[in-house]
């Protein structure tokens, strides 16, 4: 209840933020669809208040510096939930809307879960999520030692899921959704080493290759983890745009690696959606971690 008042009453003033950073590119990142009725109030929303656009609109910005039109908003989707499928695409192609979606390509054509799924079904829920966390600071090879052992030690069956095939990624292309790079495994980059990480791009870029995608070179961190040396192996694989995860409106110069990205979801009330699209949320978040 306390919540609901206190985005309502911040909403007051997100006409003022929309105006102060309508020069100001957003990149929206969502992961799922678990709200078709909220999702949609959202979509409709942006296309009354902002310009929507695609990859190549931004790529013609950063690299042809083609100016974008203002209150400009990138719409993407991490990991390649099916759920983007299944409850997203309908109402994005109803609304005639483009987005992007990361995948992670080593769960396409097949049926395993995320890997911090995996935890919290091993684990429970309340346990589970602290130990995500905790997996998340871990050295990379740690993580996967410790993911085998999980998988080896439990007596519960390996959880089956749907997850992407190549022909839904054609479904979802043919929608206006953009396929882009969300590495081969979900790594934390800044947990890993150089040969973790060049084998990532590796192993993705071939089954983009594979499958006559073009969007390798649009790649999203894992986690939005990025350090120096993550960065210059993006560079050394022809990665043109990285985006993170960094709950920010990008500056009036926007690094093409290094793209803020505000977090929303598909089940969001719409006060608080506008909320944190005009800007506000990333304002006073920002504002309390200069302050801590």
């Amino acid at each position: 209840m306390m919540r609901n008042f206190i985005y309502k009453t911040l909403n007051l003033f997100s006409p003022i933020f929309n105006r102060i950073y309508k020069n100001r590119l957003r990149v929206l990142a969502y992961h799922d669809i678990v709200d078709q009725n909220q999702f949609e109030k959202q979509i409709q929303y942006l296309k009354t208040q902002f310009n929507i656009i695609n990859i190549e609109d931004l790529k013609e910005h950063l690299f042809k510096k083609k100016q974008l039109p203002k209150s400009s908003v990138l719409i993407t989707f991490d990991d390649g939930d099916f759920s983007v499928l299944k409850y997203g695409l309908p109402i994005l192609k109803k609304n005639k809307v483009p987005t992007c979606l990361f995948v992670i390509t080593n769960l396409i054509n097949s049926q395993k879960p995320f890997w911090w799924d995996e935890i919290r079904e091993y684990l429970g829920n309340d346990d589970g999520n602290k130990k995500v966390k905790e997996v998340k600071s871990w050295p990379n090879i740690k993580r996967e030692n410790y993911l085998k052992e999980l998988r080896n030690n439990s007596d519960k069956p390996n959880k089956i899921v749907s997850q992407l095939t190549f022909s839904d990624l054609v479904e979802l292309k043919t929608g206006g959704v953009f396929i882009a790079n969300h590495s081969h495994t979900h790594p934390m980059l800044d947990m890993s080493s150089e040969y973790e990480i060049q084998n990532e791009f590796e192993e993705s870029k071939s089954l983009f290759k594979k499958w006559n995608l073009n969007g390798f070179d649009v790649f999203a961190y894992p986690n939005g983890n990025f350090d120096k040396n993550s960065e210059l192996l993006l560079e050394r694989n022809q990665i043109k745009l990285a985006f993170l995860f960094d709950h920010k409106i990008n500056k009036k110069n926007v690094n093409p690696l290094r793209i803020s990205r505000i977090r929303v979801n598909s089940d969001t009330v719409i006060n608080e959606f506008k909320v944190k699209t005009s800007g506000i949320h990333s304002f006073i978040a920002s504002h309390i971690r200069s302050l801590n």
